[in-house]
């Protein structure tokens, strides 16, 4: 599905536009070069793999969720940093920039990222300034996947949560799953608008919601369901380093974050759990980077979660036994 969104003016135009596909699992750089037309940019996990850019056709892919996450920004602070250094002058048509940006979800960084690429004077002018912090903090959440130590007093922080709550409150209501192009459009342009009115100064401030309760509770690691839009960080906060968030959709299936604060949780180790719950699920897709894993997208994951607790305190409980072997020989 494609939708236009508005473009913005710099020196020339921007020539934008966005396609949207919420159904679509990730696909390999090589596909996305046969399906996509030049000036083409994948967002976010829309193309699998590190970030890259063919600088001739042109299309790039800016992504940081199947790679060692905390060595990577996330994709809108890429974003940032290519409009920054010029990626405009390749991506132009013309007397205008072209951008033709390819997205399969609609999270804080991916309108973000789309909020920029569609309007560069927000990072080419003195109002990057203000953007810039917003971009900081977006970074060091999205990266950890929430489990970086922030205060949660702080006003940029709630700031941040404020701007990024249509998304928290769309993925919260199960909105997500539906996997509807004009909903996530929408989310997209919410979002995209908090953070314009955080930049001109009009924007609000959001106390966290970091309810929770935890489904299964083990010596190294916990399984919650969120309560709250921020219960992944009320989690951290509480001390737990290896934290699944469990979701049970409207199908019946379950939608599964698995995150850990970094690999330094050796024994948390996502992509084993990865590549075991692929042989295990009927629906497969698992997948992700070494510091946040999750279900599949489009179908979430046949397992219930005691099937899931299961399944991770053996593969802990081996992966102990192995580290205690090999430290003492």
């Amino acid at each position: 599905m494609l939708e236009r969104l508005s473009g913005s003016r710099l020196k020339q135009a921007v020539d934008f536009s966005l396609v949207i596909k919420p159904q679509q699992e990730g696909i390999s750089w090589e596909k996305f070069i046969e399906e996509s037309p030049p000036f083409s940019i994948a967002l976010d996990g829309y193309v699998q793999g590190l970030s890259r850019k063919d600088i001739i056709a042109p299309r790039a892919s800016f992504d940081h969720h199947h790679t060692n996450r905390l060595y990577t920004r996330a994709t809108m602070a890429q974003v940032w940093m290519e409009i920054r250094q010029g990626i405009l002058e390749t991506f132009r048509s013309g007397e205008a920039a072209r951008i033709i940006a390819h997205a399969n979800d609609c999270d804080e960084d991916e309108a973000g990222a789309i909020l920029i690429l569609r309007e560069p004077h927000l990072v080419l002018t003195d109002t990057r300034r203000r953007l810039e912090q917003f971009v900081d903090v977006l970074d060091k959440i999205d990266t950890t996947c929430a489990t970086y130590p922030m205060s949660l007093t702080d006003p940029v922080i709630q700031s941040v949560f404020w701007a990024t709550d249509p998304y928290r409150e769309f993925r919260l209501s199960g909105h997500l799953d539906k996997k509807d192009p004009s909903q996530y459009v929408d989310v997209i342009e919410q979002v995209g608008k908090r953070i314009k009115r955080y930049v001109d100064g009009t924007h609000r401030r959001q106390k966290a919601d970091t309810g929770y309760s935890k489904i299964h509770q083990a010596k190294n690691w916990v399984m919650i369901s969120e309560s709250g839009k921020q219960g992944r960080i009320g989690a951290i906060a509480d001390g737990h380093k290896a934290i699944v968030s469990a979701r049970q959709r409207e199908s019946g299936t379950w939608s599964y974050v698995f995150t850990r604060i970094s690999d330094n949780i050796h024994y948390f180790d996502l992509p084993q759990f990865a590549h075991a719950f692929n042989q295990l699920d009927e629906y497969k897709g698992w997948g992700g980077g070494d510091t946040v894993i999750g279900s599949s997208r489009e179908n979430g994951s046949s397992l219930n979660p005691d099937q899931i607790s299961s399944v991770v305190n053996q593969l802990i409980q081996k992966n102990l036994r192995a580290i205690d072997i090999k430290r003492a020989s």
